[in-house]
């Protein structure tokens, strides 16, 4: 899924920095955790020493999975802070449930 923004919205997104309350909005569960789950069945976690690092990666590849329906995105001046921004995001939402799959399934 792409989303459609028009000029104004691109604009507000890169000139003002409101890109945290934007990307919340459309950060939900029906668009993050159908690719976590993707990757919880597609990675072996046996390849991994710890749920923490398990949790790191699930995450930075759901959030790039995410970022990669909006190419111009990446032409951003701040995309590293917005990646960021993101990553710990996702991260306190979700990465204590990634972490007891890991654990729970040992």
């Amino acid at each position: 899924m792409k989303y459609i923004i028009t000029e104004s919205q691109f604009k507000l997104l890169t000139e003002d920095k409101n890109f945290k309350n934007w990307i919340k909005r459309r950060m939900d569960s029906e668009k993050i955790l159908p690719r976590i789950e993707a990757y919880i069945r597609g990675i072996n976690k046996n390849h991994y020493e710890d749920s923490e690092e398990y949790a790191d990666d699930i995450i930075r590849y759901s959030v790039l999975d995410f970022l990669a329906e909006s190419p111009e995105l990446y032409e951003i001046d701040f995309f590293d802070e917005m990646q960021d921004f993101l990553y710990d995001y996702v991260k306190v939402k979700y990465g204590e449930m990634i972490q007891n799959y890991f654990n729970d399934n040992e």
